[in-house]
């Protein structure tokens, strides 16, 4: 993507929090227009009052939006560079119809293999579960109660703990979980990945029954969208945990919400959620954990969200464009 004064990138996205970010932005302001979380309105005014906005430069976990037909065709946009693995915050039928380049991180293994922030926050996820964390601090805090008997937690010492997906992120929390003493069950179709030695590996249907937590680390595509549904859920083992850090549409939250209710499934922790780029206030898991009374996590995207990721991260993503 070439930038110059007359063609230039709209960041749409916070940066001020990451000093060398900010500071490339600024040594390059005659290439780079700024404007951190607007609304979808704000974008494509930006683009309808300024013809020197070619491109945008964005960030899934604070966007809020859906890039889709429309608003590529009220913005004009000639490509998207997206600071992410991911793209399901992006039309990219419409952006191929429309031949609008699309950059993300996808492919960019030199860098994405040194992030392991998202497989950190799994696994952070998976200990706040297994000891009520969230419940117990709301006891202490809220009802003033000091008193450890009604939440009693289960320690990771014994467990069997499922990965499903066993890509950068699977086989980083599988690292992660290897000092913990527990059995590892790791589901993944691409026969070219290494299992360890201290895993085994088995089918999606034995990874859901036979686990104690199960984590979730695949792709959004077509072909996974609501993958973990009904049936694999009520099929896990009383009292289970689910973790993931993955995206929304892959797991039917529906489902996940009414086993929690039944107290079918101990806890749901994610980093996501299907309705996050429309009204998170529309997922019945938000909807459930506003109740207060379910071992339930939810962060706001906030995976890949740590200071030394995301510096690298958008750094290596800004400087695919050339400047003039």
């Amino acid at each position: 993507m070439n930038l110059s004064p007359k063609s230039q990138c709209l960041i749409a996205t916070p940066i001020s929090h990451l000093p060398e970010v900010h500071r490339f932005v600024k040594a390059n302001h005659n290439h780079f227009k700024l404007l951190e979380k607007p609304s979808r309105t704000q974008v494509i005014d930006e683009f309808q009052n300024n013809s020197n906005l070619k491109y945008i430069f964005v960030n899934p976990n604070a966007q809020g939006y859906y890039i889709d037909s429309a608003f590529l065709e009220a913005t004009n946009v000639l490509g998207i560079n997206t600071c992410s693995t991911g793209t399901n915050h992006i039309d990219l039928l419409s952006c191929t119809k429309k031949q609008i380049q699309v950059y993300s991180l996808t492919t960019d293994f030199e860098l994405i293999n040194k992030l392991p922030s998202t497989a950190e926050l799994a696994f952070g996820m998976l200990i706040s579960l297994c000891r009520s964390i969230i419940i117990a601090n709301r006891l202490v805090v809220d009802d003033n109660c000091w008193d450890y008997t009604t939440v009693m937690g289960r320690q990771i010492g014994g467990m069997t703990v499922g990965i499903l997906g066993f890509g950068r992120l699977g086989s980083i929390f599988a690292k992660l979980l290897g000092g913990f003493g527990a059995k590892i069950l790791i589901c993944e179709n691409d026969p070219s990945k290494e299992i360890p030695t201290n895993a085994t590996k088995v089918d999606i249907k034995t990874l859901f029954n036979s686990s104690d937590a199960v984590s979730i680390h695949i792709h959004s595509n077509e072909a996974n969208q609501n993958l973990i549904g009904a049936q694999l859920i009520n099929s896990m083992k009383k009292d289970s945990f689910l973790i993931n850090t993955s995206r929304g549409d892959v797991c039917d939250e529906q489902a996940i919400a009414e086993s929690l209710l039944k107290k079918r499934l101990g806890g749901y922790a994610t980093d996501v959620l299907s309705s996050e780029f429309d009204n998170i206030q529309h997922s019945p898991i938000h909807k459930l954990a506003k109740q207060k009374l379910h071992n339930i996590v939810i962060t706001p995207h906030v995976g890949g969200m740590t200071y030394e990721g995301q510096t690298k991260a958008f750094l290596y993503a800004l400087n695919k464009f050339t400047l003039d």
